[in-house]
């Protein structure tokens, strides 16, 4: 054998094998579960061109659902695979009850979901009541083995096959009439339902034929449908981060949808221009290793002119004095444009208002103190402000994790009466004037009939407002109570709801929350360049949330056993971006 013949065949057998590991290597890597983190290769949903512009709310899933679910069985602990395979069964057969899904819907399912409320009231006759159009579209890989399934599934369930309907209507085939639950109930009675397959990519339901016709129109007039809107395309380039969800919201028409009487009477009045502070919103959703990403995108009802660039890089500085265990924490910049933001984004939102409206009025009355006048609008620096748990407990505890849902109610019985203790953190060297606000504090303090005390705790000066109160039964053991106190340290003063609390921070015996590896992992996958965090240890706020905030039980009913494994939530503000204001939550699962 010649040499050059030889060298030939030494490279091709070592050539072929390296070529053949990486493109099994590459078809590994790109149909791996893990490669879902990287969002999906079609972020924007095409079934908006069956949608209309003014559609209250849309929610596409981006990718099969059996992918995603192979992603959350590999991130999962091995031990926690068989309780989430089970946890799917479940919800499946609640949802698709009498559907096999892995033989009549997964061969032909393709890689987008979209749900949507298309219009407010199907009949616009106000005397009837209310009744949303509804609309599902699914894309099929298999156009015949979906109209398959569709002539089995009104085979099964048509109330009656004489009234069951087929009408062409511009090109397609509609079939709807009523339905009966695959068990039949005598208390649940038959509900419309119609169908269509859409070309050779779409599978549409909807709760009446008018929302079907609707949206096969809304495709012909192209200036009808959700994909045309500029609010729409401007709300989801907001949208940097990889996704494999997306919603999108026309809020004014949600907020009406959910019965919010002061949007209907702007929009009912058409010489008005509604109050509405942004006319839509966008909601990305994404997968981490360790939990749920959601980036925002809402836009204004009329252009901002400017920028607002972020005005931090990394967590506030104040944040060493908060305790790792706190239950809930709210730490960033300007406060005193916090009370502000707040407002204006829920204005023309009669029941947000009312709920935000009311959170501040309960704080206050608890602290004595109008929080928006007496605080808020001084605290320009950096501020850090946390909730402890209640009675020593701790977010790091095993037992308290794990502590039976039968406590729940008990807890929150005992958080709407008993005393939660609280820390503040204010920056003092970006206000001049900082002192001068301070004593207003202490001096209002007096006008409530409190007595300013000066102790020393741990070699500091420390003010502390205290009260008269009887120990025990007798009128005549009088302690003086200290119901809050604040101090100096370094540049920062630190306010707490009581000396045991204040001791508690300046030990320093317990790890600060900017050290724990719960808190960096919380706030990891979000932009570091933000306004500032909101972060929750779900175990030790879930009783305080379910106590305070109303409709919350709801939401734990709706949730389910998806809540179990939750950690922790965070949010955070990103700034205004090319008109739009961009922010981002974080929702972590684990051990």
């Amino acid at each position: 054998m010649k040499p050059r013949s030889f060298s030939s065949l030494l490279i091709a057998a070592i050539a072929v094998p390296v070529v053949l590991g990486l493109v099994i290597f590459i078809w590994v890597t790109s149909h791996s579960p893990l490669n879902l983190l990287k969002g999906s290769p079609h972020p924007t949903p095409s079934a908006t061109i069956f949608v209309p512009k003014d559609a209250p709310v849309v929610a596409s899933l981006l990718v099969n659902p059996d992918r995603l679910v192979a992603l959350r069985q590999a991130v999962i602990p091995s031990q926690q695979r068989r309780h989430a395979q089970d946890e799917l069964t479940q919800l499946r057969q609640g949802l698709l009850a009498g559907i096999d899904y892995e033989h009549q819907i997964k061969p032909w399912l393709g890689e987008e979901l979209t749900l949507a409320v298309t219009n407010l009231d199907l009949d616009r006759d106000q005397t009837t009541g209310a009744q949303p159009g509804y609309l599902m579209v699914l894309t099929t890989q298999d156009a015949q083995r979906s109209r398959e399934f569709l002539q089995l599934f009104w085979q099964k369930r048509a109330v009656s096959p004489q009234n069951l309907i087929l009408e062409q209507y511009k090109g397609t085939q509609l079939i709807y009439g009523k339905i009966q639950q695959a068990t039949p109930q005598p208390s649940i009675a038959p509900m419309t339902l119609a169908s269509a397959v859409v070309g050779d990519r779409y599978v549409l339901f909807a709760n009446s034929p008018k929302v079907l016709k609707n949206s096969i129109s809304n495709v012909q007039a192209v200036d009808l449908n959700l994909s045309s809107s500029a609010t729409y395309q401007q709300a989801i380039a907001g949208l940097t981060q990889p996704r494999l969800g997306l919603i999108y919201s026309n809020l004014p028409q949600l907020a009406k949808l959910a019965g919010d009487a002061s949007i209907q009477a702007q929009l009912l009045d058409l010489g008005q221009k509604p109050a509405v502070t942004y006319q839509a919103a966008a909601i990305g959703l994404g997968a981490d290793r360790q939990g749920l990403v959601a980036e925002t995108a809402l836009i204004p009802p009329e252009p901002i002119g400017t920028s607002a660039e972020p005005p931090l890089s990394h967590p506030v500085e104040a944040l060493h004095y908060i305790p790792a265990n706190s239950t809930i924490v709210a730490a960033g910049i300007h406060l005193d444009q916090v009370s502000d933001q707040l407002r204006q984004t829920v204005k023309g939102y009669g029941k947000v208002t009312q709920l935000v409206d009311k959170a501040i009025q309960q704080w206050s009355d608890r602290a004595q103190v109008n929080l928006a006048k007496e605080i808020f609008n001084w605290v320009d620096g950096e501020y850090a402000v946390a909730l402890l748990p209640q009675s020593g407990g701790s977010a790091s505890n095993p037992s308290h994790q794990r502590s039976a849902k039968s406590n729940l109610r008990s807890q929150e019985n005992a958080l709407s009466t008993q005393h939660q203790d609280w820390v503040f953190i204010v920056d003092r060297s970006r206000h001049a004037n900082i002192q001068t606000h301070i004593d207003q504090l202490d001096g209002l303090a007096k006008q409530q009939g409190l007595t300013l005390g000066m102790v020393q705790l741990r070699q500091q000066t420390v003010t502390a407002w205290t009260k008269l109160a009887t120990q025990g039964k007798s009128a005549d053991a009088l302690q003086a109570q200290a119901i809050g106190a604040h101090t100096t340290v370094g540049s920062y003063e630190i306010f707490a709801s009581s000396l045991e609390t204040l001791d508690q921070v300046l030990a320093q015996t317990n790890m600060r929350i900017d050290q724990s590896k719960a808190f960096k992992a919380a706030i990891a996958p979000l932009q570091p360049n933000n306004h500032g965090y909101l972060y929750l240890d779900w175990k030790t706020a879930q009783p305080l949330l379910a106590a305070q905030v109303p409709g919350f039980r709801f939401v734990e009913l709706v949730a389910g056993s998806w809540l179990e494994g939750l950690r922790s939530v965070t949010v955070s503000h990103y700034g205004t971006e090319a008109e739009v204001e961009r922010g981002g939550v974080f929702l972590r699962w684990g051990t």
